[in-house]
């Protein structure tokens, strides 16, 4: 189910497409949401509207004249670490990509897009803003959380599964980012935790263990993902766009 903006003070969208036709079609179906949207024709627009007004999230093309999507993105995240910015494309070189990861993406929408699947991005990445990481090995959780942080995330950490599910419970949380191997009850049981109270929270493994029985446990529960420690912070950006897109797209 989506969100309904607050109508009294509705968030505010910034679309970005050169494509006259798409923008007004996109705006308008955003609009019949509630939401407050201002239209750029093209990246310098864009990122000037963002410079001078305030905004919510960034949603933008990325084939663009003179500022590309990704250049925008950048633009935004100097600006404005933590406003959710959602590209959209018909094709993205890799390297592409990889910049528009490591700057802080939220998800990549390929097209052909339907309109279900880009107004379930929007309420998502407006309602749920926690990224949850639960890891028992305290130095470990505090680098990992820093990190994180200093990319724009806002993060909620928790050494155990039982604070992880009262963190679930009492916050809008849009991934989880889950060691395989924690005191009882373990990884594996807290992930089906997870997943029965929320089933729209994407979980990505992480583990230091080689047990393949771990691994094909986990992948049993239909966790796409699960990085072997140590893992660059890269990696795990990566993993959470690509679970993130893949689930909006299942959702829709």
């Amino acid at each position: 189910m989506l969100a309904a903006p607050n109508v009294a003070n509705p968030p505010r969208i910034l679309l970005a497409d050169d494509d006259g036709g798409v923008r007004t079609s996109l705006a308008a179906n955003l609009q019949i949401e509630g939401y407050d949207v201002i239209e750029a024709p093209d990246g310098a627009r864009a990122l000037e509207l963002v410079q001078r007004e305030p905004f919510d999230l960034v949603l933008s093309d990325v084939v663009m004249p003179e500022l590309n999507g990704v250049e925008v993105l950048k633009g935004v995240k100097a600006l404005h670490p933590q406003m959710p910015v959602v590209l959209i494309s018909a094709f993205v070189s890799e390297s592409l990509v990889s910049t528009a990861v490591a700057e802080g993406l939220y998800a990549m929408l390929y097209k052909p897009v339907g309109i279900p699947q880009v107004l379930r991005t929007v309420s998502r990445a407006l309602t749920r803003r926690v990224l949850l990481v639960v890891d028992d090995a305290a130095p470990y959780l505090d680098s990992l959380a820093a990190s994180l942080r200093a990319l724009g995330f806002i993060v909620e950490t928790a050494g155990d599964g039982e604070q992880a599910l009262e963190i679930a419970k009492r916050s809008g949380v849009d991934a989880c980012v889950l060691d395989l191997v924690l005191p009882p009850p373990g990884g594996i049981e807290v992930c089906r935790a997870l997943q029965k109270l929320d089933r729209e929270i994407d979980i990505i493994g992480i583990t230091g263990s080689s047990d393949p029985n771990l691994l094909r446990s986990i992948t049993r529960e239909g966790v796409p993902v699960c990085l072997r420690k140590p893992f660059d912070v890269r990696d795990l950006l990566f993993a959470l766009v690509k679970a993130r897109s893949a689930s909006l797209r299942m959702r829709s």
